[in-house]
């Protein structure tokens, strides 16, 4: 049997050594959903580990993907400001995700920005947007910013 939907929410504390024994979702052939939590971009919190570990871990894992049934991928991100989305590695992202198997993949993006000023959330969308150009032709790309 295969995995149709795998939350993976990631702990504060994650450490290198977990990240090195890579999970393989390759033989998850009936994966449906997949949802990567607790993405904490925040420069002062991350110090790299989020472009030089976790991201690309994260990047890998997808690249893994062999599910001709995978419908949803969705990421949720806590950021301080704009910024720090902009050292993730969105052309990878963005290729992986722009397979032709994937076509109609539905992928949600919900940022979370301790940042409150009127246009950080138009200009976190437009950058998402931009960054991950294949899916936002395709429409198959929607970015969310809560307000609080």
């Amino acid at each position: 049997r295969s995995l149709k939907t795998l939350m993976n929410l990631m702990p504060e504390r994650l450490g290198t050594s977990l990240l090195n024994n890579q999970v393989s979702l390759a033989h998850n052939t009936g994966l449906r959903s997949l949802h990567f939590g607790g993405l904490d971009a925040k420069a002062a919190a991350s110090q790299g580990f989020m472009s030089n570990y976790l991201f690309p871990w994260v990047t890998a894992m997808i690249s893994q993907i062999n599910s001709p049934l995978l419908e949803e991928i969705a990421f949720e991100f806590q950021i301080s400001s704009v910024t720090d989305l902009r050292t993730l590695d969105w052309a990878r992202i963005d290729r992986c995700l722009s397979r032709e198997e994937y076509k109609g993949l539905q992928v949600f993006l919900f940022v979370i920005c301790e940042d409150t000023a009127p246009n950080t959330q138009k200009e976190i969308r437009r950058l998402i947007a931009e960054k991950l150009h294949s899916l936002r032709e395709r429409g198959t790309l929607c970015v969310s910013t809560p307000n609080f």
